[in-house]
This record gives C-alpha cells, structure tokens and sequence, in this order.
C-alpha cells in the first residue's frame, strides 16, 4: 500500500517592492536539515547557497529569487520562516551594563516589516533633466555593506538602470561596459555622495528590540538588520544534533520513517516531539507507581 501524500499548505503574501503577489508553501524538515548543516559550516558561500534553494523551493510563483531585490527577497524568507516553524522565536538578551542578567524577550516575526525611510528615491538628478534612475541590488549582486566605501563597484554598476539628460535616456542593458565605467568614475564627489544616499535609505528588514536589565533598571535596545542577522535567530531554536536526535526518536518510538519524516513541515514535526515526550512522561510516571506499590 502507497504512503499518504503529505498535503502541504499554501500562503500569499504581497512584495513589498511591487505589491505583487506571492505564493508559497513552508520549508520541509529536509531543507531545515540543509539550512542547519550550513550554519553549522560557518561558511558564508554555504550558507547562502543553502538559503537561496530552500527559499526558490518553496516560492510557487513563477520568479527567481536571486532577481529579487535584497529586502524582498528577506521579507520572503521571515514570512516562509514563520509558517515552517512559528512566528514567535524566543530570544535571550544579554544586558551590557553587567555582562550578566539575561533577559527572555518573545519576538514575533509578524511584527517584523520592511522600513522605508521618509524621502527615500530611486531617481537620482545631479540638476535639472539630468540624472540616474536606480533599481534596487538583488541577492545576486548584494554584499553586506556598512558604508558605501565598503560598496562592491559592481553593485553600483548593477544598480544603475537608466541615464537620463535632457530627452535623451540611456538604457543600462544597451551601454557598453567600458562607457559605463568611464561615466560613474567622471562623477563628481557630490554627486557620488547621492548616490550613497540612494543605497544609505533604501528600503530593509530592520527592527529594533527594546529590554530592561531587571537589577540595574537601564534600559538598552538591540537592532536586527537585514537577512545575515534574521537567519541566525530565525535557526537559533535548532541545531544539527537536536535535529538528528529527534529523528532517531520518532523513528524508534513511533516509527516513522526517515522519507516521512523529512518531508513533514517541522511546526508538524514538533508537534509530534512533543506528544512523544509526554507519553514517554506518562509511561516513566506508570512505571514509578507500580514499583511503589
């Protein structure tokens, strides 16, 4: 007799870019079990390989994530998180004044969005009628930056969509690679400074977690910002050993086999722990009361 089909759901939910809308199902405990294996490697080009799958997987639209811009592709990634394993990730926050009171803080990745600073612009004019239009880096071409001097050139090149100057505009697909390097190193330090604005205020995961140290009474506040930061607490609840022990129980105590469970959403599989450990209780507890007797 065949195996059930394991039904898994669906969701939408709109791009923050474009508003267009999305479907997607939640990750698989055999992609969990990929994700964890590369965050365990501490090996960035892993990682990223590892993430990038599980996130093009599970879209069901027809679009390649590595197109998308960097915080479209983020916004996916914490929407698809919170329908594999919950939306709630319970985090400790140490507390800097003493290096030493821990502090339990519930996040809940729905209250997570993706900010848009007041002002913030795509057309760049250095003066009237001349000037660039930019369009966002995609997970493709982003690197983590912290200023634009850490900007690779190539994203600059990458983010340039159209040059304009009085009626004439220039297509960033039809300008030659040369020309193109020769117009961004003729701009002037104003100008370049506008650019650097333009990445500076661009749209991104960010959310800021406020705490208290309860002896001291100061208060101190944490800020996660962009996909780096998110994938390492959105995994935080997991690790590769936890991940192998819990399979080797619910194989031997309910089962299952290794197929079924990998392709379980892991909330499901959670689920499944946890009625397992509570009818281990209740077995030990059955015991003890009979060697009372």
């Amino acid at each position: 007799m065949a195996l059930p089909i394991n039904e898994v759901p669906k969701y939408t939910c709109k791009l923050p870019s474009t508003g267009q809308t999305i479907t997607y199902r939640p990750f698989l405990v055999k992609e969990q079990k990929v994700m964890l294996t590369a965050l365990e490697s501490e090996d960035d080009v892993e990682i990223g390989s590892a993430v990038n799958s599980t996130l093009q997987s599970c879209i069901e639209t027809d679009l390649n994530v590595l197109n998308l811009p960097i915080f479209d592709f983020e916004y996916l990634f914490l929407k698809i998180r919170s329908k594999s394993v919950g939306e709630v990730i319970k985090l400790k926050l140490k507390c800097p004044d003493d290096d030493k009171q821990i502090v339990e803080h519930e996040l809940n990745l729905e209250d997570v969005n993706v900010t848009r600073p007041e002002g913030h612009t795509n057309k760049i004019e250095f003066e009237p009628g001349y000037g660039i239009i930019m369009q966002y880096p995609t997970i493709k071409s982003f690197k983590k930056f912290d200023n634009l001097g850490e900007m690779p050139y190539e994203v600059i090149k990458d983010s340039i969509k159209t040059i304009y100057k009085g009626d004439d505009v220039y297509d960033r697909n039809n300008i030659e690679e040369a020309e193109l390097d020769d117009f961004i190193n003729s701009l002037t330090q104003k100008q370049f400074k506008q650019l650097q604005s333009f990445f500076e205020t661009m749209p991104r995961i960010r959310h800021t977690i406020n705490y208290k140290n309860p002896v001291s009474g100061k208060d101190f506040s944490v800020t996660l910002n962009g996909s780096a930061d998110f994938f390492l607490i959105t995994l935080s609840h997991e690790n590769l050993e936890n991940y192998f022990r819990t399979n080797f129980l619910l194989m031997q105590h309910h089962k299952y086999s290794l197929t079924e469970l990998e392709s379980m959403i892991p909330w499901e599989r959670e689920i499944y722990l946890d009625l397992l450990l509570e009818h281990i209780r209740e077995e030990n507890e059955k015991i003890r009361e009979e060697n009372r007797r």
